[in-house]
């Protein structure tokens, strides 16, 4: 078996995109973006390569783009198996544990893991 098989993670692809190179993206995996926001870097580092990584918090009309699951922050921490690397961006998705502690109002909206 391979390291991370049957563990699920964040929607990426390879290298750094701008806002706008997302939205395209976003529009070929058959959804609507209503907007794209940066979400920061993280760096994770595997026993034999450093994976950097630039995220976006992308909100959309349509929620059925092809091999996409959505999930809400609940399920992604407690039932999708997401790699630790992506755990960085967990607390800033809408309606996190995080997020709801700091006072912002629940959002039932969820995020797609691929």
């Amino acid at each position: 078996k391979r390291l991370l098989a049957g563990l699920w993670e964040l929607p990426g692809v390879d290298g750094h995109c701008t806002k706008e190179e997302v939205r395209v993206l976003l529009s070929r995996w058959g959804l609507s973006p209503v907007s794209v926001e940066e979400a920061g870097e993280f760096t994770h580092v595997f026993s034999h390569i450093r994976w950097q990584m630039k995220g976006y918090l992308c909100r959309v009309e349509r929620e059925e783009g092809e091999g996409l699951l959505w999930a809400d922050d609940k399920a992604l921490r407690d039932k999708w198996a997401l790699p630790s690397a992506f755990s960085g961006f967990l607390p800033l998705l809408p309606g996190s544990e995080e997020r709801e502690k700091a006072g912002e109002k629940p959002n039932e909206q969820g995020c797609a893991v691929a």
